[in-house]
């Protein structure tokens, strides 16, 4: 206390002297020690932080070797078990050994080798089941439920580490794996092993070299031991740091590796140094192979800049107290010599005597007495610009009060707390109340589902400074409900104190409704663009699009966001040739056409009708293009000349087979007559011989010498078999109607094999007599009922696309190419399997192969008609069933199933498409 009041007493040059000084002294200091706290932070931070970075580069040189040797380790494995199998798959190959034999020799091998001491090899297949493994109970199963077997499908060849806990034990442990797919078996080869039992692979002075390059510090070091003490790596050390004659070094290693992870400070003597010094180590455990890393710096080395700082800091501190002392003292003398002199005037002032007190200088003090002087004079002037803006308010309240009330838009303002102050005429006008009885109150016109929002909107409106729009609803004093725009703000004083809030309402509800039915209109106008199954797009003068339908989107793979104001011609550059008519057509106002227009897309040909339409009325510049695609009427077309093609053929085929069939009974007769008159001993043959003085026998004898009669009996052959062509000729190719009649499937099958062999089509390419036929007929099967002509033009379709596939492809291993055609019976249906053994069909293909105009063939050479047509024929005029099974490179098979019995059957037989 004392102290404080000598203080209060001193001089003011001594208050700004001692101020200053303690002040300066108090910052200074206590700046220099935090400065010198964090630096030391800072330092014990980045000691922290190097010990760390080197343990863990350790940490991963070790790991990076150890898994680069288990993983040659375990590849060469893998590798030479790859050679083993690919050594008895070729001796399969060259007929050596059947494949169970090749592949029962190689699980033999492989389930023979060993891993390390726990390690052993397995086999997947690409589908996750076991096809190879010690443990027998696994060989067949499917091992999908672990995740490393659904990494090794996918991946199929490649290094994996994953944990692995057998049920006996406790815990898990690290495994490791290299894996290579056989494809020939497609087998996946596993070598595995725990990484614990690759620890002797590790070379240790393969990695002193880089092991001693990382040095933290100026004197640090790194150094790696085992659990028991022994030293794996130091720069300058060998033998056990468990050894009982250094009890100090042995304490601080048994700590070490009693806490395996963490950091610890010692103090530490080596043999070349007079004195221990403190030591700063950080360790980390390889668990794998039960070693722990150690890095090791000096503390010194660390901290030694900290005594440096420390000194600067000191004598600093002295040279700048001294400074400031120096400057204060003639900063004081200043400041007070001008107080001083306003001190001695006011004294004057105080005794009346207001002049004779004059400064020689303007300082502030000097400044702050002439301010003082214009204080009184400014007041007055104040004053009466208070009176003169009072009276303008006055007019402008007046004048705003007129704006208000003569306003068309209902306006209402409320105090802080929500009551009326004022509503206007428009208010009344509209909803009803006037201000007289809602003066003062609240007015109760909010319907219940707009409360929330309007009470978010006025918060939003006292938080906001500028005015807040919101659409809402009202309700009028005799019940009606309007929709209503709110413009409302906040009116504030002078010191931006809130006074209330002004709402502006305006009266949307006919805004509103006609936007309503604008929105319906646009919408349901959208809806119908959009379910138009053509293209439609608009576009503008420049060719820019305007209008994108959805099937403009589903044709382009392109949204109509990022399609709009985009040439048409790159968005649709296949039409480009045919675009480039929409300034013509804008310009001339004449409606572009080009018809059929042709679109590769990938496998078949697509055919469009491109039509613009220019538009020209009421101000709008551009066109509409419509885009449509015809491909399905151009085929129908192709479809339908095909057919007449087809009509005309099967009229002419069978018109000549008829002209063919008399002359060639004929011939077969005159034949048979001329063998009888020859060989028989009939009377009048001997008779004749006889009067020609040659004998019956004699005649017998130079035909059967120059074998006469058997070149007869030939072309009787001959010429049954072309009747037996015609016949099956005139059979296929009639049209009309036709009744359900029971028909053996073997007869049939023949028929139509025998129209295959003879078809003109299929002859030209190749001979179809080079295709082996495999018949496997059922003895006791049944006749069908079933249109004769109709299922075999369906045998006919199947056969020739199954001949066509194997010639246009060439079979794997130059097999030769061969139909195997099974008829057996299957409950209440016949079964026809026709198979091929031809290139098959990928998946995709499959499931189509029955789409009207799907096909598999090249441009022009098929219309995609004949499968369609066939299983029409079988599911809907036969109520059978037919179906495909095919894979890639292994063939093809079709199933018909007809039933053996039918209630009816409908008599109109409809002439079938042409066959793809």
């Amino acid at each position: 206390m004392a102290f404080g009041e000598k203080f209060l007493n001193l001089r003011i040059r001594s208050k700004l002297i001692l101020s200053y000084s303690v002040c300066f002294a108090l910052v200074f200091t206590g700046g220099s020690t935090l400065i010198y706290h964090q630096v030391g932070a800072t330092m014990e931070a980045n000691l922290e932080s190097e010990l760390e970075t080197a343990t863990s580069m350790i940490l991963r040189l070790v790991k990076t070797s150890a898994d680069l040797s288990v993983k040659n380790r375990l590849r060469a494995v893998a590798e030479k078990n790859l050679e083993i199998l690919d050594h008895f798959f070729q001796k399969q190959r060259r007929g050596g050994m059947d494949e169970s034999v090749a592949q029962t020799r190689s699980r033999e091998i492989l389930l023979s080798q060993t891993i390390g001491k726990t390690g052993y090899i397995y086999v997947i297949d690409s589908k996750g089941r076991g096809l190879v493994h010690p443990q027998k109970e696994l060989v067949g199963k499917v091992l999908t439920g672990f995740g490393f077997i659904n990494d090794m499908i996918q991946k199929k060849s490649g290094y994996m580490v994953y944990q692995w806990k057998n049920p006996s034990e406790t815990r898990s442990y690290p495994k490791t794996m290299y894996f290579v797919h056989f494809e020939p078996w497609d087998w996946i080869i596993a070598v595995t092993s725990y990484r614990s039992e690759f620890m002797h692979l590790l070379d240790i002075e393969d990695l002193r070299e880089s092991f001693n390059s990382i040095t933290p510090g100026q004197r640090g070091y790194s150094t790696i031991m085992d659990m028991q003490g022994n030293i794996v790596l130091h720069p300058r050390m060998a033998g056990n740091l468990f050894d009982p004659i250094d009890e100090n070094k042995a304490k601080i290693a048994r700590e070490v590796a009693r806490r395996k992870t963490g950091r610890i400070e010692y103090l530490w003597q080596n043999p070349d140094e007079d004195r221990p010094h403190k030591r700063i180590a950080t360790f980390k455990f390889i668990p794998e192979y039960e070693w722990v890393v150690v890095s090791t710096v000096y503390a010194e080395d660390f901290f030694k800049p900290l005594k440096t700082i420390r000194s600067t800091i000191i004598f600093i501190t002295l040279a700048i107290l001294f400074v400031i002392i120096g400057v204060s003292i003639l900063l004081a003398r200043g400041m007070t010599r001008s107080l001083e002199g306003l001190t001695r005037k006011m004294e004057r002032c105080a005794w009346g005597r207001f002049k004779g007190v004059e400064d020689r200088n303007f300082d502030e003090i000097q400044r702050l007495s002439a301010d003082l002087d214009l204080f009184m004079e400014h007041l007055a002037q104040e004053m009466e610009n208070r009176r003169r803006v009072e009276e303008t308010l006055r007019v402008n309240e007046k004048r705003h009060r007129t704006i208000l009330e003569t306003s068309p838009n209902p306006i209402t303002l409320y105090d802080t707390d929500d009551r009326v102050v004022f509503v206007n005429n428009a208010f009344t006008r509209v909803f009803g109340w006037e201000l007289g009885p809602v003066a003062g109150n609240g007015i109760d016109y909010v319907p219940q589902e707009s409360l929330e929002e309007t009470d978010r909107a006025m918060a939003i409106t006292r938080k906001s400074k500028i005015c807040h729009t919101y659409e809402t609803r009202r309700t009028t004093r005799d019940g009606r409900t309007l929709d209503v725009s709110i413009s409302a703000a906040v009116y504030r004083d002078k010191d931006d104190n809130l006074l209330g809030t002004v709402v502006n309402l305006t009266d949307i509800t006919h805004i509103r409704e006609t936007h309503r039915e604008l929105r319906l209109a646009r919408n349901y106008i959208k809806e119908i663009i959009d379910s138009m199954p053509s293209v439609l797009v608009g576009v503008d003068p420049d060719g820019r699009v305007t209008l994108w339908n959805q099937a403009a989107e589903t044709f382009t793979t392109i949204t109509r966001d990022r399609a709009k104001g985009r040439l048409l011609s790159d968005l649709m550059p296949q039409f480009k040739s045919q675009l480039g008519g929409i300034e013509r057509a804008v310009t001339t106002h004449d409606t572009e056409t080009h018809s059929k227009v042709e679109f590769p897309d990938k496998d078949e040909l697509r055919y469009f009708d491109i039509i613009v339409y220019p538009l020209g009325s009421g101000g709008i510049q551009g066109a509409v293009v419509l885009i449509t695609d015809v491909s399905q009427r151009v085929f129908m077309e192709e479809m339908m000349i095909q057919s007449e093609k087809m009509l005309s053929v099967g009229g002419l085929a069978a018109g000549m087979a008829h002209e063919i069939n008399n002359p060639l009974a004929g011939i077969m007769q005159n034949l048979q007559v001329l063998i009888s008159r020859l060989r028989d001993p009939l009377p009048v043959n001997v008779k004749t011989a006889a009067e020609c003085g040659i004998s019956l026998d004699a005649i017998g004898r130079y035909m059967e010498m120059r074998k006469i009669i058997s070149i007869a009996e030939s072309a009787v052959t001959a010429g049954s078999r072309a009747a037996r062509i015609v016949e099956n000729m005139l059979s296929f190719s009639r049209k009309g109607n036709q009744v359900v009649e029971s028909h053996s499937m073997g007869e049939l099958m023949d028929a139509t094999l025998e129209i295959a062999e003879n078809d003109y089509g299929l002859k030209k390419k190749y001979d179809f007599r080079s295709i082996a036929i495999k018949r496997e007929y059922a003895i006791d099967l049944p006749k069908v009922p079933c249109e004769r002509s109709k299922i075999q033009q369906v045998f006919f379709n199947i056969i020739k696309n199954g001949a066509q596939a194997m010639v246009r492809e060439t079979l794997p291993g130059s097999r030769q190419p061969c139909l195997t055609i099974r008829i057996i019976g299957e409950g209440a249906y016949a079964r026809m399997e026709i198979r091929d053994n031809g290139p098959g069909m990928a998946p995709g293909a499959v499931k189509r192969i029955f789409d009207p105009f799907y096909t598999t063939k090249a441009v022009r050479e098929g219309t995609g008609l004949g499968l369609s047509v066939s299983y029409f024929i079988i599911k809907e005029n036969h109520g059978g069933t037919i179906e495909v099974e095919s894979s890639v490179g292994k063939g093809t098979s079709f199933i018909i199933r007809l039933p053996l019995e039918r209630s009816s059957l409908s008599q109109e037989i409809r002439s079938p498409a042409p066959e793809r």
